[in-house]
């Protein structure tokens, strides 16, 4: 019974004959001449087809105000000036402890 459920060597490589990979298929995009898929927009330029696509500068300016600027590139003086308060501060301090410490 189990020889009559069996396929052949033919009938299994015909049945995978489709399962082949394929590369990617890469062209040179038209406008700006640099490698892209087939059938997809440019990501350089945004441009399928000769026409514009996807406005590619707009979605770097959300890139860029989505990015996190660090503090010290904002406002380097205001930090300079917490760093002065809080050195003020800890020599406050400092002075508080001596002065209650020679009061005991």
């Amino acid at each position: 019974m189990v020889n009559h459920m069996r396929h052949t060597h033919s009938q299994s490589a015909e049945r995978r004959s489709h399962h082949a990979l394929v590369g990617v298929r890469i062209t040179l995009c038209e406008s700006c001449g640099l490698p892209k898929m087939n059938h997809r927009a440019c990501t350089n330029c945004g441009k399928y087809n000769k026409r514009e696509v996807l406005n590619v500068y707009k979605e770097l300016d959300k890139k860029t105000k989505k990015t996190k600027v660090p503090s010290t590139a904002k406002e380097p003086d205001k930090i300079e000036k917490v760093a002065k308060v809080k050195e003020k501060k800890v020599e406050e301090v400092k002075s508080e402890k001596r002065v209650e410490k020679k009061g005991k």
